[in-house]
């Protein structure tokens, strides 16, 4: 008999010969065990543990891979499915739990090198699509993702396909500051060349100049104050664009006037420059006159010759020079001297023959003291009634009107004739080298004397004889004596008279 539920039965046998008995039986119904399976999805790599529910509690698990307890913890590679034998009080369930293994993706992402003030695209790559991602660092949820960090800076993401969350990947974004350039501003003057000289805190760069140099310095030349450009690349990135100017100061305007270009010396000439619109400082400087300071300038020249003058005016700092070449002509005065031939009247008519000893002269008058004139540089003159004797007198000049006047007196004197010279030159060459009168016939040797005097009256030679003269040295050791003018006075007696004769009268000496 099949019996289903519990309770107490009487049961009642019949035997064969007909003999019966009868008893009560108490049947109890055990309930049927069963599992309750739970199914399960893992990623790859991960471990679960199987839970399944048993009813009744209590009964024995034994599963198919041998292990016994009610639980067990699997890590199956691809989906697999475990079965387990649940025995409860003699009665045996079965159950079945699937465990589906999902694939975890992988991630990789790429690292930027950017400038200071540039954008990175950032990427993540997954290995298999389909997938989410998110960028912890950003909480952005794109594959792609643009950043622009100030420092070098990483960024996490993680990409999660069916449930399954890759590991972790991370960007580095490396960020290089950009270089920095300097130029210092310079000036220069008009016509200079200025340089313009770059300065970097990052070395090994390459320089780019707007005017198309390349290198960290240039040279510039501008008429005017010009502006350049400069930017300055390094590791790729770019400065800031620097700008430099160079100042351009004009150069002051030279002229100048003077009051007169010619003279004699010494002549003083009056510089005026031409200051019109500028200020600026002043410098004068001659060949024949040294230099001085100042917009005006008062020169004096001591010497004849053509002299430059040099006007440099500065303004700013940038100076500027004017030459003018042979500016300043002057002369020196001739030096007038003459000589009659024969040095005195010995006839009451006579033609004299006068021989020019001037130096530095161009032109001639000559007064004779007759009332006579002439121009010629080597006159012969007739005499009439010579015998008061006659002053000639020559006056020497030249191109510029420098002028010096010579007089000799001749005297009529028959039976002493003489001259005596007004200038000699004892400068080493064979002419002029000693001061003495020329006596011809009619003087006595005897008692004659000659006497020099400097300006103070001291005696600087003195000679007794006829035929020596002064050489323009002083003193027993015959030391020179300095260029200037001399008193003589020459004592002589005539052969034919007992008086004496004293002339006086100054004689140049010249070196």
């Amino acid at each position: 008999m099949n019996i289903t539920q519990a309770g107490t039965y009487n049961v009642v046998v019949t035997a064969a010969n007909g003999c019966v008995d009868s008893a009560n039986v108490v049947i109890t119904v055990a309930p049927v065990p069963a599992v309750t399976n739970i199914d399960t999805t893992i990623c790859s790599g991960q471990s679960v543990v199987l839970t399944p529910v048993y009813y009744p509690a209590g009964g024995q698990s034994i599963w198919t891979n041998g292990q016994t307890t009610a639980n067990i913890t699997v890590n199956p590679n691809a989906t697999t499915v475990y079965s387990v034998l649940y025995t409860w009080n003699g009665c045996v369930a079965t159950g079945d739990m699937t465990v589906t293994v999902n694939p975890t993706p992988t991630l990789t992402a790429n690292n930027a090198n950017i400038c200071f003030g540039d954008t990175a695209l950032l990427t993540a790559t997954p290995s298999l699509p389909n997938g989410t991602f998110n960028w912890l660092t950003t909480n952005q949820n794109t594959q792609n993702i643009s950043v622009n960090p100030q420092i070098t800076s990483s960024y996490n993401v993680t990409y999660t396909l069916n449930g399954c969350t890759s590991p972790q990947a991370t960007s580095t974004v490396t960020v290089t500051p950009l270089p920095i350039i300097t130029v210092q501003d310079i000036t220069i003057c008009e016509g200079q060349t200025g340089v313009l000289s770059a300065n970097v805190n990052v070395p090994g760069g390459t320089y780019s100049w707007s005017q198309g140099d390349t290198t960290s310095s240039i040279s510039e030349s501008p008429i005017t104050t010009t502006t350049y450009n400069v930017d300055y690349v390094v590791n790729g990135c770019v400065s800031n664009t620097e700008t430099a100017t160079i100042n351009v100061n004009p150069l002051p305007i030279v002229s100048f006037i003077a009051d007169t270009t010619t003279g004699c010396v010494p002549v003083t000439i009056n510089l005026l420059a031409d200051t019109t619109g500028q200020q600026a400082t002043y410098s004068w400087t001659s060949n024949g006159a040294g230099s001085q300071v100042g917009a005006n300038a008062q020169m004096t020249f001591s010497n004849g010759g053509c002299y430059d003058v040099t006007l440099t005016a500065t303004m700013n700092g940038c100076p500027n020079a004017s030459t003018m070449s042979n500016y300043i002509c002057v002369q020196n005065y001739p030096q007038a001297s003459f000589s009659p031939n024969p040095p005195a009247f010995t006839e009451a008519s006579q033609t004299i023959n006068f021989t020019n000893n001037t130096l530095g002269a161009t032109g001639y008058v000559w007064n004779f003291g007759d009332g006579s004139l002439s121009n010629e540089e080597y006159p012969s003159h007739l005499f009439q009634g010579t015998n008061d004797g006659f002053t000639i007198t020559l006056i020497a000049s030249t191109s510029m009107g420098c002028m010096d006047s010579v007089s000799v007196e001749m005297t009529a004197d028959i039976g002493a004739v003489y001259y005596i010279p007004n200038t000699f030159t004892p400068d080493g060459d064979k002419y002029n080298q000693t001061f003495k009168p020329v006596l011809s016939t009619g003087v006595s040797s005897e008692g004659y004397e000659m006497l020099i005097f400097n300006r103070w009256g001291e005696i600087m030679f003195e000679s007794h004889n006829l035929n020596v003269g002064w050489d323009g040295s002083y003193g027993v050791d015959g030391l020179d004596c300095a260029a200037g003018t001399y008193t003589y006075k020459i004592t002589f007696k005539l052969t034919t008279a007992e008086d004496k004769r004293i002339i006086t009268g100054h004689v140049n000496l010249i070196r």
